[in-house]
């Protein structure tokens, strides 16, 4: 936040600089014109000033700098909140960076919100790295970590780096998050060794569903809560810089955060985490239909009613297609000049294209034009090795 306060104060310096330099150039200008006596040398101080304003014209301003893990980390030790959204396209990925949020994720969600699936399980390496391409050509400040698929890296270790490079090299993202915890501990730590940024993420994991059974919360009895404070400490000794936490209870997830060097992220995890996670279509009440509605978790909070909008705007978009109100006047920008109209209409006014009777064309007729009239030359059919069956379609000649 603070590369952008600075970019944007640096640039209405540059654009206040320039207009007093254009005001005082104009001004010299029109004294030198109307003063008495004015001097050959006035007019060539004038001139080279002039001169030198046109070879200094204010420069674009720079893009903002991109948030990077060390500035998570410098937020999280000053205790400010870390601020993280989904997005899985260009115009959600603009969104979210106009909004100035800390991280974005390009979580395996697309699979379920954008792609229709009922698990994350299905979403692929080339879809993830398809939608991660166009999150970072939308967000520009916000640091950018993708979701690697379901079946990328629990494999080995080698599989693991293997897959993450990928990321790196094909969509220039920031880092990479990985399920799991210490049955994942020494892919973790091959992907960090191999200078990759990991985010890890324990409690619940969507990515395992089938071997859950359901979409649960963890962490509600004293096992599945050290299990999980061992995972993130698993994840944190092999070098993850930050952890999210799913669907876990409150008290759990403050004491897995106080155990830890490194910020946790909550998503239904209660205010005792470094930070948060929403999904972006959740946070902007954008799939409020049955279709969406049984998987839209309680922790949720709708900030934005778009989906209502939205229906709305699209069925009025299709009434007034349906009764012709639409496009008028207004959205017809388009003309053609009278001259240019009776051009075209008098290029074809003397031809007649008449086409000729499916019948015939079944027949292997030609079509030959003279004297802008169309008359029909039957002609033999061209002997063929392969006979055409009697009941295929004739080739359209339209």
């Amino acid at each position: 936040m603070r590369s952008v306060g600075r970019w944007h104060r640096n640039y209405g310096r540059t654009l206040s600089g320039f207009r007093n330099v254009s005001s005082s150039s104009s001004s010299s200008s029109g004294k030198g014109a109307s003063g008495k006596g004015s001097s050959k040398a006035g007019t060539t101080s004038t001139t080279k000033e002039a001169e030198t304003h046109a070879h200094h014209t204010p420069k674009a301003p720079a893009a903002p700098r991109r948030i990077n893990i060390s500035d998570i980390h410098r937020m999280t030790k000053r205790g400010v909140p870390i601020s993280v959204l989904t997005a899985y396209d260009y115009p959600s990925a603009v969104h979210a960076d106009l909004a100035q949020i800390d991280m974005v994720l390009v979580g395996d969600s697309v699979a379920m919100v954008e792609l229709g699936c009922e698990t994350t399980q299905s979403v692929t390496m080339e879809e993830m790295l398809h939608h991660t391409k166009a999150v970072m050509r939308g967000a520009r400040r916000s640091l950018v970590i993708a979701d690697m698929p379901f079946g990328s890296y629990q494999l080995n270790p080698e599989e693991a780096m293997r897959n993450a490079y990928r990321f790196i090299k094909e969509t220039g993202v920031g880092g990479v998050k990985m399920e799991g915890g210490v049955a994942i501990k020494e892919s973790v730590r091959r992907v960090v060794q191999g200078g990759i940024a990991v985010l890890g993420h324990t409690g619940l994991l969507p990515a395992s569903v089938s071997a859950i059974g359901q979409y649960r919360s963890f962490g509600k009895n004293a096992k599945e809560a050290i299990a999980i404070t061992e995972d993130a400490l698993a994840l944190q000794d092999a070098g993850a810089f930050g952890i999210v936490l799913e669907c876990v209870p409150e008290r759990v997830a403050q004491f897995v955060t106080d155990k830890l060097d490194i910020p946790t992220i909550g998503i239904g995890a209660g205010q005792g985490t470094s930070g948060q996670v929403l999904v972006y279509h959740d946070v902007l009440g954008m799939l409020q239909h049955p279709h969406h509605a049984k998987v839209t978790p309680k922790f949720v909070k709708r900030y934005a009613g778009c989906a209502e909008f939205i229906q709305e705007g699209l069925e009025m978009y299709k009434r007034e297609v349906k009764s012709r109100s639409f496009p008028s006047k207004e959205y017809c920008p388009y003309e053609i000049p009278d001259k240019e109209w009776e051009m075209l209409v008098g290029h074809f006014a003397n031809t007649a294209l008449v086409m000729p009777p499916r019948d015939l064309i079944k027949n292997k007729t030609s079509l030959t034009k003279a004297k802008g009239k169309a008359r029909i030359t039957p002609r033999k059919a061209p002997k063929s090795k392969t006979p055409i069956p009697e009941d295929e379609p004739p080739l359209s000649v339209y």
